[in-house]
């Protein structure tokens, strides 16, 4: 069959056909008289074979390489391959996390300033950056983390001392964090180096704020009131995580999230 012919019969076009011919997956026949090229049944065989390896992201000279190997060689190149897709579907699946986080973040904050939120905070590593010294083994955690993202975090801490004198500005620190659950899922351990903030039921306030270092006794208010209401003592650094930064009446403004264990 000439390429018009096969194209016709095996649902491809022309061109996909030249495609494969000159990648020499399939090598269709050519006629001594007018040199045209002319395909059988086994060449659309080998052409759906080569459509199936490539829609699993196979390349075109594996694909090549794969039509010589064994059986065994094969089993190992499409192990490489299942590897390959659980780690893409694990950091999509760790994407859609976070933005979905970012999304329900949107939503409230746009309904009220200074919302509180109660939920429960799992498991997470953070490095303070910014504000502290860094010792050389977290310097190297900051680099990974940053190289991860967005599956880590930018992580904000206020110190309990500062909120307690009632500084002007509070004490902020920043860094880069990870959850437990992402770290597993990258394969990364941190856990000997940097200590663990556990899992547990929080206070979260959200605020909107042009300069996060600059943040004040006042910003924090509508926690204190909460507290108050619960009968509880302030006595805990603050914790959060900043989730996206953003214009708001013509200022850039980054919002935030602090946690309060309860």
């Amino acid at each position: 069959m000439k390429v018009k012919d096969f194209s016709n019969k095996i649902g491809l076009t022309s061109s996909k056909i030249r495609f494969y011919d000159r990648a020499d997956i399939i090598q269709g026949q050519r006629d001594g008289e007018n040199n045209y090229r002319s395909f059988n049944t086994l060449d659309a065989l080998t052409i759906y074979n080569a459509q199936m390896l490539r829609s699993f992201n196979i390349k075109v000279q594996d694909i090549r390489s794969a039509q010589n190997e064994d059986l065994d060689h094969l089993n190992i190149r499409v192990s490489h391959q299942i590897d390959d897709l659980e780690r893409t579907l694990k950091e999509q699946e760790m994407r859609l996390i976070r933005l979905k986080e970012m999304k329900a973040y949107f939503d409230t904050i746009g309904q009220h300033n200074s919302t509180l939120l109660y939920h429960v905070l799992e498991d997470s590593y953070n490095v303070w950056t910014f504000g502290d010294d860094s010792p050389e083994c977290t310097q190297k955690i900051v680099k990974t983390l940053a190289d991860v993202m967005p599956f880590s975090y930018i992580c904000i801490k206020i110190s309990k001392e500062s909120v307690l004198r009632k500084d002007t500005p509070l004490k902020v620190s920043i860094g880069l964090g990870i959850l437990r659950s992402n770290m597993e899922k990258l394969g990364l351990d941190f856990s000997r180096c940097i200590k663990k903030d556990k899992k547990r039921p929080i206070i979260q306030l959200l605020i909107e704020t042009e300069n996060p270092f600059t943040l004040s006794i006042k910003d924090l208010e509508p926690l204190f009131i909460e507290l108050k209401k619960k009968d509880m003592e302030f006595c805990h650094d603050l914790l959060g995580r900043i989730y996206i930064s953003y214009k708001k009446d013509g200022k850039t403004v980054h919002g935030l999230g602090l946690s309060y264990p309860v």
